[in-house]
C-alpha cells in the first residue's frame, strides 16, 4: 500500500471514528434521559414525592451509619476482649 492510499485510510477511520464518539455520548446522553424517566415513573407509581424520597434517603443513611457505629463498637468489645485474655 502506497503511502498516499495508507493517508487516506487514516483520514477515513479518523473521520469514522470521531462519528462513532458522538453516536456514543448521543446515546449515553439518552441512557440518562431513560433511566431518569424509569426512576420518575417508579415514584409516579408509587405516589413517592420528592421530599418523601429525600427522607427515606436521609433515614436510611442515618440507619446505616448507626449501624456501622454498632459494628464499629462490637469489633472494639471484641478486640478489647482478645487484648485482655492476652495479658492474663
Amino acid at each position: 500500500m502506497s503511502k498516499a492510499k495508507i493517508e487516506r485510510e487514516l483520514i477515513k477511520v479518523r473521520e469514522q471514528l470521531a462519528g462513532l464518539q458522538k453516536r456514543e455520548a448521543h446515546l449515553v446522553q439518552e441512557l440518562k434521559m431513560a433511566e431518569d424517566a424509569e426512576k420518575q415513573s417508579i415514584l409516579d407509581k408509587h405516589h413517592i414525592s420528592v421530599e418523601e424520597l429525600t427522607e427515606m434517603i436521609k433515614a436510611k443513611q442515618a440507619e446505616e451509619k448507626r449501624l456501622l457505629g454498632l459494628a464499629r463498637a462490637n469489633d472494639s468489645a471484641t478486640n478489647t476482649e482478645r487484648s485482655d485474655s492476652k495479658n492474663d
